[in-house]
């Protein structure tokens, strides 16, 4: 009797254990599984990343090299000219600089910039050497894209009579004009070029620079005697800044390594034909694209303007520089049709103001 009741609680026990790690091996199974598909599902966020990363790269990495293909006009103006910068995927930035001038365009490439290695604050310069320019044969043409677009934008004024007697400086040359009582500073904005010398004026056009330099904030002195009496305009806002004046010296010795280096290309522009026609009328009615913009100038004062383009994920890919001027029929016609197709976001400043922001759709 005995062992039919030991039995009888065994086989419940036993009955019971069994159960319990049936229990146990279905929950074990179900939170295996539960891991797998959370993996899965994280494998598969992940490969959405890289696959949205990848897709972006191939549509915008791209930018710097497409900008070759950039044309824009300030119609019933006989001088358009453009800094462009594009940011790319791999933090890299491409430099781009466009000049058209009673119908012909020139266009820059990498060689006609100069670049300081500062980690902290991007410089670089441009080669100015335009074939309507006149400049001095000694001289390191070479100046901020943006100073070069004032200049232009006052030279043009006077039809470029005058002439560029000094724009980059080396640093022997600054310590040599020193010593002679040309200059009472070791530093100089010249040094990084931030500033240029205008020689061969007259008293007409000497206060026509003193004036555009009020509106346009640059510093303006006439100094020097004799031969050698000139004109020196220079940048403020960026020579002014903390580190630029603290790091001058570093800065000017690398931007001149790279200048010899470059000057040793043949460093020379030439012409491209532009698909832009220079009568804004002939624009609109030839020139079929739906990619062309037309941005209406409101201010009646002369600004730089700019013109900042985002993609669909928010990331700035352009900022476009160019000088409107209240006279040149305020107005200002781009093609972007060297942007992918896609949907873009793009903010235009006058000045510091924001003007105007809204979608730019690419077909």
């Amino acid at each position: 009797m005995r062992y039919k009741q030991f039995g009888k609680k065994f086989y419940v026990i036993s009955v019971i254990l069994l159960i319990c790690i049936i229990i146990f091996l279905i929950v074990l199974y179900l939170y295996k599984k539960t891991n797998e598909s959370f993996e899965d599902n994280l494998t598969g966020i992940e490969n959405k990343e890289q696959n949205k990363e990848y897709l972006l790269k191939r549509r915008f990495f791209s930018i710097g090299k497409n900008l070759a293909n950039f044309n824009c006009i300030i119609p019933n103006s006989p001088l358009t000219c453009v800094y462009i910068k594009s940011f790319e995927i791999d933090n890299t930035q491409n430099d781009f600089f466009y000049v058209k001038y009673r119908g012909k365009t020139y266009k820059t490439d990498e060689t006609k910039f100069l670049y300081s290695r500062d980690t902290i604050f991007y410089f670089p310069l441009v080669n100015i050497k335009f074939p309507f320019l006149n400049i001095k044969e000694n001289t390191y043409a070479y100046l901020n894209p943006i100073l070069t677009i004032k200049m232009l934008y006052m030279l043009e004024k006077v039809d470029f009579r005058p002439r560029i007697s000094d724009a980059l400086r080396e640093i022997k040359h600054q310590l040599k004009y020193k010593r002679r009582g040309w200059s009472d500073v070791d530093k100089s904005p010249h040094l990084i070029g931030l500033a240029f010398d205008i020689s061969r004026y007259t008293g007409i056009e000497r206060k026509m620079f003193e004036n555009n330099c009020d509106k346009l904030s640059l510093n303006f002195l006439a100094h020097g005697g004799r031969r050698n009496m000139h004109i020196h305009i220079q940048d403020d806002k960026i020579w002014t800044k903390k580190h630029i004046a603290k790091n001058v010296l570093n800065i000017s010795e690398e931007l001149i390594k790279e200048y010899y280096l470059k000057e040793s290309m043949f460093n020379i522009y030439a012409s491209h034909n532009s698909s832009l026609p220079n009568n804004f009328s002939d624009t609109i009615n030839n020139f079929v694209s739906k990619n062309i913009y037309i941005y209406n100038y409101k201010s009646n004062s002369s600004n730089i303007a700019k013109i900042e383009i985002f993609n669909i994920l928010g990331n700035k890919i352009l900022e476009i520089y160019t000088l409107l001027n209240n006279s040149e029929n305020n107005k200002f016609i781009l093609d972007f049709s060297f942007l992918p197709s896609g949907i873009y976001n793009m903010k235009i400043y006058e000045g510091k103001h924001l003007s105007k922001e809204e979608l730019l759709k690419i077909y």
